[in-house]
Formats: C-alpha cells, structure tokens, sequence
C-alpha cells in the first residue's frame, strides 16, 4: 500500500460561483494520483462559504451535516480498508458515482 488517501472538502470547482450564482461542494477522494469527486448535493453562493463550511444560510445546519456525512462515510469506509490491510482502489468509487448519476433509484449518500 503506498500511503492512504487524502480526503477533502472542494468548494466551487468549476468557479462559477457569485453572488447570484451557486457554487457546488464536492469531496475529492485522490490516492496514487488519481483523484475522484463526488457531489454532497450542496450548492451556495460565494459569500454563503467561508472556507471550510456553509454560512449566512437559513439551511446552513443541515448543509454542513449532509457535507460531513459523505465526507465521515468517506473516511470510515477509507478506514475499514486500511483496518483489514486492503488495497485503496478509487476505480470503485468512480463506478458507484457513474452507475448514481446515470439514475440509478439510490444515491450516493444511501451507499456509504
């Protein structure tokens, strides 16, 4: 195993994000240099981000908790590899993000 994967927390990738136009937040899994994103399902505004979490939102809670619970699910399974001595393979997690955006009736949340 070289190392274990980096987790992190992406706001507005594509930098499209302004005062009128929402901006997504992602997490990027990357491990041997290759990277994934996935979607938490959250979009803001710029000035509803402050770096690190949503703020100035009335749902900014609920936001903040559905980014923690891909981001925690993400690591714990991360965790359970390393645990069992297994080998990291990002193609997995490229292919449960394929097979939920082409729609499938789960999301992406209800697999971890």
């Amino acid at each position: 195993m070289a190392g274990i994967p980096q987790i992190k927390v992406i706001f507005d990738r594509r930098k499209k994000a302004s005062a009128v136009n929402p901006g997504t937040v992602e997490i990027e899994v990357s491990y041997n240099r290759e990277r994934v994103r996935l979607s938490t399902g959250v979009a803001v505004l710029k000035q509803q981000w402050n770096g690190r979490e949503v703020v100035n939102h009335p749902e900014a809670d609920r936001l903040n908790e559905q980014i923690r619970r891909v981001y925690d699910g993400l690591h714990e399974k991360m965790a359970t590899i390393a645990s069992k001595k297994g080998e990291y393979d990002l193609s997995l997690l490229k292919k449960v993000k394929k097979t939920k955006v082409q729609g499938s009736s789960g999301s992406f949340l209800d697999w971890l």
